[in-house]
């Protein structure tokens, strides 16, 4: 057996102990989760969310504002809906930068949403959601068929390079460098889908963030 202890042990060694979702938990990447649930709290943290693999999330006022312009105020429209939660250094408490957990992307919006927030007593500050793109849906091949390695989009070729980049980024925020090296292979195999530019962009972009990842993490697969 090694003596050298798991990327696994090692993450949990510097878990706060805590009975909810802290900013210090994101401070190695965003998190994408699915909320599960929607649970009454106490009067500073009135809202809390259960999400899926997680300590709860307790939202601030502002971010409350974001699913609830999203989402509405019924918070039953809020279970099963996804969210990337990522650490924002730059929040302050009492005047202090101690960090806080800020949304970055949602499920259920077509396009970029652009809300007007309040960071500071009397100062407000425009703060843009990015939609969660799944990955572009693809159909199996029939036997025979002479293009195997070839993928289906059922989007047009205009459309497929911004949401193979979104996914990849995504991949990125999320700091999943085996993710982002099964995207450089899969562009290998299904090259011919994207036009010669869009390829060499794509290709060119996603490496650049695996050797970044790969500076990161000492070169390891593991997150």
């Amino acid at each position: 057996m090694s003596s050298h202890p798991t990327p696994e042990e090692v993450r949990a060694s510097i878990v706060p102990k805590s009975d909810q979702l802290n900013a210090d938990d994101l401070v190695t990447g965003p998190i994408t989760v699915t909320i599960t649930g929607v649970r009454r709290g106490d009067k500073d943290q009135p809202v809390i969310v259960d999400i899926e693999g997680h300590r709860p999330y307790k939202p601030c006022k502002s971010m409350r504002r974001v699913l609830i312009s999203t989402y509405s105020d019924d918070p039953k429209g809020w279970v099963g809906q996804r969210m990337t939660l990522y650490c924002d250094p730059d929040v302050k408490w009492a005047g202090v930068k101690v960090g806080g957990i800020r949304i970055s992307h949602l499920s259920g919006l077509d396009k970029p949403k652009t809300l007007l927030l309040t960071h500071a007593r009397g100062k407000r500050a425009e703060v843009t959601i990015k939609p969660i793109v799944s990955a572009p849906e693809q159909t199996s091949l029939a036997p025979g068929d002479k293009c195997t390695n070839k993928a289906k989009w059922k989007v047009s070729p205009a459309e497929r390079a911004p949401l193979a980049l979104e996914v990849a980024e995504n991949l990125y925020k999320q700091q999943d460098l085996a993710g982002l090296r099964g995207k450089l292979a899969k562009l290998e195999e299904i090259g011919t889908d994207f036009p010669t530019h869009d390829m060499e962009s794509l290709r060119g972009q996603i490496q650049e963030w695996v050797e970044e990842l790969e500076l990161q993490h000492g070169g390891n697969d593991a997150q």
